[in-house]
């Protein structure tokens, strides 16, 4: 189940991906995410399968870190204080 929504996934994100300016900042996290989310499925016991969580967990933060870091910021919150 979790190739079929990767590889639905990935035939979604050829279309969606089009207008990214630089694809490799994307790219190379993909299978590596995809690989963490099969380990996880794959998981043993209790310690594989949490250990796969968290190592599914670190590849997913850069690649969102990666595709939000060029985003234009906002301004920060004044306190009430």
């Amino acid at each position: 189940m979790v190739n079929l929504g990767g590889a639905i996934a990935s035939l979604y994100a050829l279309g969606y991906g089009r207008h990214e300016t630089s694809p490799l900042r994307v790219l190379p996290y993909y299978p590596v995410f995809l690989g963490a989310m099969n380990l996880v499925v794959l998981a043993d016991d209790a310690f594989v399968f949490l250990l796969s969580w968290e190592f599914m967990s670190l590849v997913s933060w850069p690649w969102w870190w990666r595709t939000t870091a060029f985003l234009p910021t906002c301004e920060p919150a004044t306190s009430i204080w």
